[in-house]
């Protein structure tokens, strides 16, 4: 448990703690939430799991049994982050293409690789839960 000590000296850090305060600074930390929010799994938005449900119904017709409309929900997740690298990247693009003479290109250029990892990645888990739903395995069980 903390101390009335280690409290106050807290609250007085957390007082220093603004954040960037060049302009290259707050530049680079805007980007962060989009560099880094590919890796955030689809799970934490309600909105997205309203669309990955509505996403597997469409496709798979409303299932009564629960493992089989979870299984369906994995399909539709995985089907979605793919969209979502590809909406990325194409963000990307846009932006580099607008900005060609902005000396951020090489920054802007680089990240352009890791899409493709993403993809990837996204890419196994969608082929993945795929085949186990073809062979009628219990992917809830495996970790995704």
């Amino acid at each position: 448990m903390a101390t009335d000590k280690q409290i106050a000296a807290n609250r007085r850090n957390a007082l220093k703690s603004t954040g960037p305060k060049t302009l290259v600074g707050r530049a680079a930390s805007s980007r962060n939430a989009f560099r880094h929010g590919l890796t955030k799994p689809l799970t934490d938005d309600p909105r997205t799991l309203a669309a990955a449900r509505q996403l597997a119904d469409a496709i798979f017709g409303a299932a009564t049994d629960p493992e089989r409309r979870e299984l369906h929900m994995h399909i539709a997740l995985a089907h979605l982050e793919i969209r979502r690298v590809r909406v990325a990247r194409n963000h990307t693009l846009s932006l580099l293409m607008t900005a060609l003479d902005d000396s951020s290109d090489a920054q802007t250029l680089k990240h352009l690789g890791s899409f493709d990892r993403y993809e990837r990645l996204a890419r196994q888990r969608q082929k993945r839960t795929i085949r186990s739903f073809q062979k009628g395995e219990n992917i809830l069980d495996r970790k995704t």
